[in-house]
This record gives C-alpha cells, sequence and structure tokens, in this order.
C-alpha cells in the first residue's frame, strides 16, 4: 500500500494497528546515530520516561564498542497506556519520519507492530542486518534504515523477501524517498518465512549507493526535480548507468543523474554528449563543464528531446 506521507496518514495506521489488535505491541524504530538534543522530548532517554517504556537495543555487530549507537525500539502503546494518551510524544515521532529525507538519514526509521518478546524481536532483526557487501566480504548492513529497506523491498512481486524481512513483525511502516508511505504486512501463514534472508551481490552493489542518493534526492529537491516512481529502484539503476560511463566523479554522477530524470532514457545517445562524458570519465572536465562547452546546435538537440536544460540548473550541489 502506498500514498503520501504525512502526519496524518501515519498516525492513521497506528490508530488501525491498535484498533485491529489492541493487546499488540507498537514500537518505534529509534536510530540513535542521528542524536537529537538531550532536551527533545523524544530523545532517548526522555522518550522512553514520557511513554514509560524500555528502550531495547538493537545490536549491531559494528558497534561492540558504541552500543550507544545501536537502534533501539521503544514501544509506544501498553493496554494502560493507549497511543492517544501520548498524543503529543508520537506525533513528535510521526513528524520525525515523514519529514523530508536528509543527507545523514531518519532518528526514526519505522513504527512495527509484534506480539514477540521485544528482546527476542531485537535480536531477530540484529541477525537480519548480517549481510554480505559486493565484495563478498560479511558485513553489517542497516536494512532498517528508510531508503534501504524500501531499496531492497522494492520487488512488490516477491513476497518471499518481505516475509524474511517481517519475520515475527506483522506490520512494518515507513517513508521512501519520494515522500511515500510504505506499510508492509506479514503473511498470515508463517510457516514458510525463511530462516535466512534472500540477499544477491546485486542487493550488496545496490546498497552501496545509498549515501550518494540521499546526496541525489536533496539535488533534486533543490533543483525542483520531482522524485520518480518507485525512487530508490530508480535512481540507483541511473547511477549505474554513469558508473558503467566510467564516471567517478560523485559530483559528475550526480549531474547524470539529474539529465537523464529530466530528459529521460537515451537523453545521452547523441555523439557529441557521448564524448562530453567521456571527457569527464577521464578527469579532463568536469561533466557539466563539458555539456556547457558544446555546441548550440546540440545543446538545442537535448533540449527538444522533452525538458529544460539542467545545464542551468542552479543551486542543485550548493
Amino acid at each position: 500500500m502506498v500514498s503520501r506521507a504525512s502526519t496524518d496518514s501515519i498516525w492513521t495506521h497506528l490508530s488501525e494497528w491498535e484498533a485491529r489488535a489492541p493487546s499488540g505491541a507498537i514500537y518505534a524504530f529509534v536510530d540513535k546515530r542521528f542524536a537529537r538534543a538531550l532536551e527533545d522530548p523524544i530523545a532517548l532517554p526522555r522518550l522512553s520516561e514520557g511513554l514509560y517504556a524500555d528502550a531495547v537495543c538493537v545490536p549491531r555487530a559494528d558497534l561492540k564498542h558504541k552500543p550507544d549507537l545501536c537502534p533501539h525500539l521503544v514501544r509506544i502503546n501498553t493496554a494502560d497506556q493507549p497511543l492517544r494518551r501520548c498524543e503529543d510524544i508520537i506525533r513528535r515521532l510521526v513528524d520525525n519520519l515523514s519529514a523530508p529525507v536528509s543527507i545523514h538519514g531518519n532518528y526514526v526509521a519505522a513504527f512495527l507492530q509484534s506480539n514477540a518478546p521485544a528482546q527476542a524481536l531485537a535480536q531477530s532483526l540484529a541477525r537480519r542486518l548480517v549481510q554480505r557487501d559486493a565484495q563478498g566480504k560479511q558485513r553489517v548492513t542497516a536494512l532498517y534504515e528508510p531508503l534501504r529497506l524500501a531499496l531492497y523491498l522494492d520487488d512488490t512481486e516477491d513476497p518471499a523477501r518481505r516475509d524474511a524481512w517481517l519475520g515475527e513483525i506483522d506490520a512494518w511502516l515507513t517513508v521512501n524517498g519520494g515522500g511515500e508511505l510504505l506499510a508492509w504486512h506479514s503473511a498470515r501463514d508463517r510457516s514458510a518465512h525463511a530462516k535466512r534472508l534472500p540477499y544477491t551481490r546485486g542487493d550488496a552493489v545496490h546498497q552501496a549507493r545509498i549515501p550518494e542518493m540521499r546526496r541525489l534526492l536533496i539535488a533534486m529537491r533543490k533543483a525542483g526535480i520531482a522524485a520518480p516512481a518507485r525512487p530508490e529502484i530508480t535512481l540507483s539503476n541511473y547511477l549505474g548507468e554513469a558508473e558503467a560511463h566510467g564516471l567517478n566523479d560523485p559530483e559528475d554522477r550526480i549531474f547524470y543523474v539529474l539529465n537523464s530524470l529530466s530528459f529521460g532514457p537515451g537523453w545521452d545517445a547523441p555523439g557529441a554528449i557521448r564524448s562530453a562524458i567521456a571527457s569527464a570519465a577521464r578527469n579532463e572536465q568536469r561533466l557539466a563543464k563539458a555539456l556547457e562547452l558544446l555546441s548550440a546546435q546540440h545543446q538545442t538537440r537535448v533540449a527538444q528531446s522533452g525538458g529544460a536544460d539542467p545545464i542551468h540548473r542552479k543551486g542543485a550541489f550548493a
């Protein structure tokens, strides 16, 4: 189910969860790497105090020496403390999740519902974070981050991935890079859940592009470019095209994707544009400059292919 994320739409989902399963636990998944000021009501431990709930650590193998930076699960409802009793605090959490993507990430990564004991749930999630990277080495991949999970679960035709990620979780709520609310629900029959998360080398390659995708989303916002459908996989694929062209400078890759979004597939087909891209790939000049040096004839051809000239978009990298 996909809709625009807003405080009201997220609150509606949480209220529906509570109405459907009054005894079910609803948690905020908090990523402590993006700490809040201590006086902030949603900063741990003030959040725990305000909700009268313990924060349960989801241990990350790569943060053994910095456990304070590990993500935490904080229960936001109980039978005696329904959502409406702490609405002000919970709405602050909801506001954080629905805010535009930052270059760093989200403090509130998700909301989830599960009847599993909190400690067992945290340990189970921690195991699902250990995957192999593109080089085949085991490492922690923070799949709970909104952009990462949206990218991993993008293939909605494959419910096995969704169910393997959810496991003992009934429902998971997060927001993608396009500001869309993503709600995933577990299959009713849990006997077929995979013990291991399906994760391929291709997944690892996509995940490695997440930091650049964050920069891209911010550049798009500054340039007034709307996020495409399925933003995570679309942006990752365009970044893959930039890599295939040999563009090794991050600014060149982002500029290439901005052109791809503005003009669509094939914008780079003309020979002069190919030459400009090759020049940037050889680090002779940046792609933006190389395209600016094209003749007026070729610039006109590009502009006529279906959009405003992104070469002259200001502020994309400010």
